[in-house]
C-alpha cells in the first residue's frame, strides 16, 4: 500500500510525511478511536524482499517496545 495523505491503514488516517531514512519513511497519522496523533514508520518496500532487513526492522521494534523514557517515543503497534 502506498502511504499518502488521506489514505487509511487499519485505524490510522495518514496525514503527512515526517521524514525518511535509510530503511524507510515516517508518517504522521491520526488514530480513529482515541483521536491521537501517532507516527507510522514504514519499511522501504524494496527492502521487504530481503529477509535480513525485515528481521532488522522487527528487532528494532522489539527493542523499542522495551524502552521507557520521556525522550523516546512509545511503540504502540507493529504489523505487516
Amino acid at each position: 500500500m502506498k502511504l499518502e495523505p488521506g489514505n487509511k491503514i487499519r485505524v490510522y488516517l495518514i496525514l503527512r510525511p515526517l521524514g525518511e531514512g535509510g530503511m524507510g519513511e515516517v508518517w504522521l497519522a491520526q488514530e480513529d478511536l482515541l483521536e491521537r496523533q501517532v507516527a507510522i514508520k514504514r519499511l522501504n518496500p524494496s527492502l521487504t524482499q530481503e529477509a535480513k532487513f525485515v528481521q532488522r526492522f522487527q528487532n528494532e521494534a522489539r527493542i523499542q517496545a522495551q524502552l521507557t523514557h520521556e525522550n523516546i517515543v512509545h511503540l504502540i503497534a507493529f504489523f505487516s
